[in-house]
Order: structure tokens, then C-alpha cells, then sequence
């Protein structure tokens, strides 16, 4: 795995524990720019995740980001492949232990999360 990849998720293990019963102090929100990945809270300015669901698409949005689309112009099509493949391994292991109650499958998520999300289908580089 890349050192930078490798990196990225154990930041955001911090954040986001990827075990059963683990918990965190750290706020999700302060990692970064992930909280612009987080649906508009009710304010409607503010953005903020609440449920787990929240936490790992727009942790997920984070992860792709941070290691495909701020990096595109100098990654290869197979490290790009790869790291689309380990995003999604992690997102299948996150949406199963959190036991997320309307996604029962990775094409669930795609239907219900991504299929028309602009932070998915428009990225670029200035999304940071």
C-alpha cells in the first residue's frame, strides 16, 4: 500500500475507529477538509455529519480526494485502480461494522450515496 494511503487511514482511524467498541475524544469534524463533505446541518450553512452513514461518505469523499483527485495529472491508471480498490475495501468493512441499516451492499451505497452526488461525479482539485 502507499506510504501516503497508509497514512490518510490511520489519520482517520483517529477520527473515525474502524473496531467495535472503540471510541475517540477527537472531534470528526476537525480532520481536515472533511467536514466539507458533511450534509448541510440544520442551519443550512454549517455543514455537520451526525450519523455514522455521514461520517463514512464523507469520509470516503475525503479519502478520494486526498489520494486520486489532488494527485491525478502525476498517478498512474493502476495506482489510481488501487487505490480505488482499497478505498472501496474500506468502505465495505466500515458500512458493515457500523451496521448501517439501509445499506446492505456496496451498490446501495453507489444508489443512495453516490450515483448523484456532485462530490463524486464533478470532483477536481479544488475541492480541497
Amino acid at each position: 500500500m502507499d506510504h501516503q494511503l497508509c497514512g490518510r487511514f490511520r489519520t482517520l482511524r483517529a477520527y473515525l475507529p474502524d473496531e467495535l467498541n472503540e471510541s475517540t475524544t477527537l472531534d470528526f469534524h476537525n480532520n481536515g477538509s472533511i467536514r466539507n463533505y458533511c450534509p448541510n446541518g440544520d442551519s443550512g450553512n454549517t455543514k455537520e455529519c451526525k450519523t455514522d452513514l455521514d461520517k463514512i461518505n464523507a469520509a470516503c469523499l475525503w479519502l478520494f480526494q486526498q489520494n486520486i483527485i489532488i494527485n491525478i495529472d502525476s498517478l498512474s491508471k493502476e495506482k489510481s485502480e488501487a487505490f480505488i480498490i482499497y478505498i472501496m475495501i474500506w468502505l465495505s468493512y466500515m458500512l458493515n461494522l457500523k451496521n448501517v441499516n439501509n445499506i446492505k451492499s456496496l451498490k446501495d451505497f453507489y444508489t443512495n450515496h453516490i450515483k448523484n452526488n456532485t462530490h463524486y461525479t464533478t470532483c477536481n482539485k479544488s475541492d480541497n
